[in-house]
């Protein structure tokens, strides 16, 4: 009996060290060997649902040949637009938005960063300044009309990629070191 006790010790503590890989490690298998992204065209990913998706996490992750900014999304994916832009939207005081770095990304989500009580419904900070090579502050800077735009300050204009996951429905943006 104690065998068998020990055994399923085993085999909990194995599923526990995999499941916290996994949550640190979440786009490891379906990411794996992408490589460097190699444009930095607008992109436009288009989905129509009932609903509008909510934000329920933000996470970023340093890699050997980019930066990765991920967003997760109950309710499915939502609209994403994702571009360089001259200036972010302004802030509630009408001041624009200035992150580190030289360049701004865009990344605009037809989404809902709140819950029906108006508290934020993500986890994760809604601003960082990681500094990386590429990545170097990203921030949630507008909620209004539907509409989630978070700003990615980066090193200067560089390359970009952004892919979609399912299973939790994910928003991947990677940037080029």
């Amino acid at each position: 009996m104690r065998s068998i006790g020990r055994l399923v010790l085993l085999v909990v503590g194995i599923a526990f060290v995999a499941g916290v890989w996994d949550a640190h490690h979440p786009e490891k298998g379906a990411l794996e060997g992408l490589g460097a992204p190699t444009h930095d065209d607008p992109v436009v990913l288009a989905h129509d649902t009932s609903a509008p998706p909510r934000l329920a996490a933000v996470r970023r992750s340093h890699h050997e040949a980019f930066d990765r900014v991920t967003f997760e999304f109950r309710g499915g994916l939502p609209r994403t637009t994702v571009r360089y832009v001259r200036e972010l939207p302004r802030d509630a005081t009408g001041r624009p938005q200035e992150l580190a770095g030289d360049a701004d990304l865009a990344v605009t989500f037809v989404a809902s960063a709140r819950d029906r009580a108006g508290r934020p419904s993500f986890g994760g900070p809604s601003r960082a300044r990681p500094l990386w090579p590429a990545v170097r502050e990203y921030a949630l800077v507008s909620e209004a009309g539907g509409r989630v735009v978070f700003g990615i300050g980066v090193d200067r204009r560089l390359s970009f990629r952004v892919v979609e996951l399912g299973g939790p429905a994910r928003v991947v943006v990677d940037v080029a070191n």
